[in-house]
Order: C-alpha cells, then structure tokens, then sequence
C-alpha cells in the first residue's frame, strides 16, 4: 500500500510540474460499471452487475511526444440483479497514476487512439438495506422477499410479516482495500487544439469487490466511459498574429493628432496638423479652408480661393460668372426599337447599339460582325 501511494505522489508531483514546462491537461469521463464474469449461471440463478456510475478525473502531463504521464481519481458504485442480493449495493473510491500511450499529437488529424496501464490503489464497501425509515430492522428470507423477523426464527413461516424495503442503503457489512492495474484503451476526437472528447473502456485487473458476485471466482471491475479534456500549455494555444512594429507603435491614433480613433472624426489628418477637440483641422478664419492649406490664415474675408487668398470683388464676379455658366452633367440614355411581328419592342442598348446579350455574344466570339449595327438616337435636352 505504501509503494502504491508513493508511486501516486511521484506521479501527481510529475503532473504538476509538467503542467508548467510541458505540454499538459485534464479530462472528466464518466459511465457505467460492471463486473467480467458475472454474468454466467451460480448456483442455476443468472447473475448480472447493474453498474450505477463511474467517474475519473485524470491530470496528465506529455513526456514524450507518444507518451504521457498522468494521476488518477476514479469512484463508482454498483449492485447485482440475483433475487437475493437485490438489497445490497457497492461503492469504491481510488486514486492511482499511470502511462498512457499514444498517436503524437497531430492538429490536423481527428482521431487519436491510446492504451494505457498502471496502478491504482482501491476502497471498496458494501452496505446493505437492513431496516426500514423508523430504524426497524428487518429481513432478507431465501424466497428473496422481506419479512419482521429472520428466517430461521421458530415459527417464522407461520408469524412473519411480509415488508416493503425502502432500499437506503444505511448499513455497511462489508469494506476491503486493495491494489489494481488499470488496463485502458480509448480514442480522443480532437474538437480544436485544446478540447477533445474521450471514449475509453478499462479493466482493474486483480480488482476484487466487495461485493463479491461469484465467491471463488476473480470478477474483475470493468467500466466503459467516455467525458471531455482539455489541453494545455502554449503549443495548444492559437497562434499569434505578429503585428508590424509601425502598426503596433501607432496605436489607437492612427494619424497621430492625439485624438482617439474611436472620437476622431477626421481619422486621416496630415500629420502636424493642427486639429480640434474632434480631430478635424482648424479654420481660424472660418474662410473654408482649414488652417494647414490656408495661405491667410487671418484673412478676414470668406470670398477665397482654395488656397485661402482673398479674392477681389471683380475677381469673384469671375469665378461666379464661370460657374453659372457651367452645365450639369447629363445621362444619354441609349435604346434600340425593334418590331417583329408587328409588335414594337424597346430594349436598353449600349453606345454601339447593343443589348446586352449581343454585347455577352460578341465578347465570346471576339467578333462584331454577326450583329448589325443601329445608330443610337439622343433624346433632345430638356429646356
């Protein structure tokens, strides 16, 4: 029992520190529990273990890129389906360390199977229901029924009183320790670089419960689980965006005139510029050009060029006259009339006087030829 322990210790210590400069992680995995051999004929009667639960939380640390290092916690509990064993139960609590072999760990791949083994050192007991909710004792007869008195009473058949169990399980009968070799075997499904799911089946070879299915016989604890693990360390982290070193220096200024992006409503400033409280350049003289591209910074006047120079009175009559005299831009809308059958028809055309599926046509054959050409009407200018 005490190597047991100290090869626990030596393993939880190797986890532990592994955790730090290795590849390392947990799991949870949990499922029901059995015994091998159980389920053959004792006695004429068929006898087979209902398994309540079965958990293990592992800590694991990576020694080899195909091995791994881990400490165990597992408890459980179970009972039989015989007729007279029907009243009892069994529970068990453990804690062991072990190897665990392995596929290297590969981010691409989906599926990675492992086997494992090692020690495990066990508390197992067994209770009983013997007494009813008051604290009334009462008794199990070979008929697999519950009676006021025991079986071999005098004139028990005659004076017993049928009950009803209430299945509490208050009464331990029953406790043993002893050390186990876990065999395991299971697959991982690698769900991102840190989380997987794990489904495992393992043996405690040498276990022999408490509760004892076959007297005389080795009916080894089994269980089938399966739960969730994750990864650590840096290798399973996602990888790192390398940031330019001018981008990182720029930070959340990007035009670097002291106000924040998230309130700067000019974000592009020229750098030097001076700005307000909202990151828009200044305009002093409130002419319209901001104070960076002003030529007169303190010109009085508003009538200006775009360089902020003030501008005449004939010289803005010029500038006036000019732009009235300008045209605002027109759309030439282009169409093509065609009448087959009689039937007028208006399709959109292009400057050519093609539709756009004769303009698709002659891009495929690299030919204008096959179409003739329509000359384009301009409607007049509106007044």
């Amino acid at each position: 029992m005490r190597t047991a322990f100290q090869f626990a210790s030596i393993s939880l210590l190797l986890a532990f520190t592994g955790s730090i400069f290795a590849q390392s992680g947990f799991q949870v995995v949990t499922g029901p529990t059995s015994f091998t051999g159980a389920s053959n004929l004792e006695d004429g009667i068929q006898i087979a273990s209902t398994g309540a639960y079965s958990t293990q939380l592992s800590l694991f640390t990576d020694i080899l890129p195909f091995c791994s290092a881990d400490a165990d916690l597992n408890w459980g509990g179970m009972a039989l389906t015989a007729s007279d064993r029907r009243h009892e139960t069994s529970e068990w609590y453990g804690i062991g360390a072990g190897l665990r072999f392995h596929t290297p760990f590969d981010n691409s791949k989906f599926i990675q199977p492992w086997i494992g083994f090692g020690i495990n050192f066990m508390q197992q007991s067994n209770f009983a229901d013997l007494a009813d909710s008051d604290g009334n004792a009462y008794f199990y007869w070979n008929n697999g029924k519950v009676y006021n008195i025991a079986e071999d009473a005098n004139n028990a058949h005659l004076v017993a009183q049928e009950l009803d169990p209430d299945y509490t399980y208050e009464s331990r009968t029953a406790a043993q320790r002893n050390i186990a070799i876990p065999i395991r075997m299971g697959v991982n499904l690698n769900l991102t670089p840190r989380v997987y799911a794990s489904a495992a089946f393992a043996m405690m070879a040498g276990a022999e419960a408490s509760l004892d299915p076959r007297p005389g016989y080795t009916d080894m604890l089994t269980t089938a689980q399966a739960g969730i693990g994750i990864r650590l360390g840096r290798d399973y982290a996602e990888p790192r965006i390398e940031m330019p070193i001018e981008l990182a220096e720029l930070g959340n200024d990007y035009d670097q005139d002291g106000v924040k992006d998230n309130r700067d409503r000019c974000p592009a400033t020229p750098l030097g510029a001076q700005v307000d409280k909202r990151g828009c350049p200044t305009d002093i003289d409130k002419d319209g050009v901001a104070d960076f591209e002003d030529l007169e910074p303190f010109s009085p006047h508003t009538r200006v060029n775009m360089q902020g120079i003030a501008l005449s009175e004939a010289q803005w009559e010029a500038v006036a006259a000019q732009r009235k005299n300008q045209k605002a831009p027109t759309l030439e809308v282009f169409q093509r009339i065609e009448a087959p059958e009689n039937t007028t028809e208006v399709h959109a055309v292009s400057t050519g006087g093609l539709t756009p599926a004769e303009v698709r046509l002659l891009r495929s054959f690299g030919t204008e030829k096959s179409v003739v050409k329509v000359k384009a009407q301009r409607p007049a200018d509106k007044p």
